[in-house]
């Protein structure tokens, strides 16, 4: 059950984050630091923890990057991110 709740978040911050290159570099940036507040979700298997806390690290090191620069002008991180959800979201189906 908690791998299940833990593929949804994985799709709720992929959705996010494609919504937030959708948008201005304000609203972006506000939408990732959203995601910067998750935290993994107990209970759930080994690979799944694992794919899950590499994904929010990889959100967290955006919303830090973002700290210094705008979404636009950090496209390697931005990747970086998306990749990370992306291996989250596979290892959780």
């Amino acid at each position: 059950m908690s791998d299940h709740i833990s593929l949804l978040k994985a799709r709720y911050c992929s959705s996010i984050l494609k919504m937030a290159s959708r948008h201005s570099d304000v609203e972006a940036t506000h939408l990732c630091n959203s995601l910067a507040t998750e935290r993994a979700t107990g209970g759930t298997s080994p690979p799944v923890t694992n794919a899950e806390e590499a994904a929010l690290e990889a959100i967290y090191a955006l919303v830090i990057r973002l700290g210094h620069s705008n979404f636009r002008s950090s496209p390697i991180e931005v990747s970086h991110a998306a990749q990370a959800i992306d291996q989250w979201v596979a290892v959780a189906q």
